[in-house]
């Protein structure tokens, strides 16, 4: 358990790590609101894409998105997935009240059917807030084979993300031994079931 919270513990850590970066470059976030302010195609734009591109083949992001102060997709790096659902929106809400970076939770909505996380870097210019970045990550692509990795073999062992939603626990990530059942099972809280006994401390 101390292994896997650790490793959970880093991974968060580089992914707000690349957040420091971007709220830490003056020079490049000041290029950032110059493109929100005029959107022409031109060196600009491709600059501004080919880090994109960079950013998500370094922390192996699902997509990159440039968004404006009203909340609109203004540049995504890859297309099929340009919306932005609710907890997204909630978290550019908050980057805009409070001017830093933050992450969702693990969430599927009806505008962006996969699971997914958002995180979302505020772009101040004299401390307003112009626009936002948002990195999306596909938690099948590395977070969930981290979880599900287990260091000796063993028939049982797994490790489970799971949250609390009323009197049910929702398991977050794919059970080792049930297919499909992330953001879909839910379970009674019992005292028997270990997961209950998590979620209430």
């Amino acid at each position: 358990a101390d292994l896997k919270a650790r490793e959970l513990q880093n991974w968060l850590g580089e992914r707000m790590g690349d957040t420091s970066l971007i709220e830490a470059n003056p020079i490049f976030r000041a290029e950032l609101v110059a493109f929100l302010g005029d959107r022409s195609s031109g060196p600009r734009r491709e600059a501004i894409r080919d880090w994109m591109a960079a950013l998500r083949s370094s922390s192996r992001y699902q997509n990159v998105l440039l968004v404006d102060d009203a909340g609109k997709v203004v540049l995504a790096l890859d297309g099929p997935y340009p919306v932005i659902g609710s907890e997204g929106l909630a978290q550019i809400r908050a980057a805009r009240v409070h001017k830093k970076s933050g992450i969702s939770d693990l969430h599927r909505s009806a505008n962006v059917a996969p699971i997914h996380l958002d995180i979302v870097v505020p772009l101040l210019a004299a401390d307003t807030v112009r626009g936002f970045i948002l990195l999306r990550i596909d938690p099948s692509g590395f977070l969930y084979p981290l979880i599900q990795s287990w260091p000796t073999p063993s028939p049982t062992a797994e490790t489970l993300l799971v949250k609390r939603e009323g009197n049910s626990v929702l398991f977050l990530n794919e059970l080792r031994h049930r297919k499909g059942t992330a953001m879909k099972m839910r379970l009674p809280i019992s005292p028997e079931l270990p997961a209950a006994q998590a979620v209430q401390g």
